[in-house]
């Protein structure tokens, strides 16, 4: 779901919600990921 967020961000094609999209929703995603790891590995 974020990242079709992300890309909803970006349709447009301005470069205004770059920010938005790259960094916050990208280091979202990375924080799920390592979440799940952590959760698959202490189980």
């Amino acid at each position: 779901a974020l990242l079709v967020y992300e890309h909803y961000l970006l349709k447009d094609g301005s470069l205004k919600n770059v920010n938005t999209a790259f960094f916050n929703v990208n280091g979202m995603v990375s924080a799920a990921m390592f979440l799940a790891a952590l959760i698959n590995y202490s189980i």
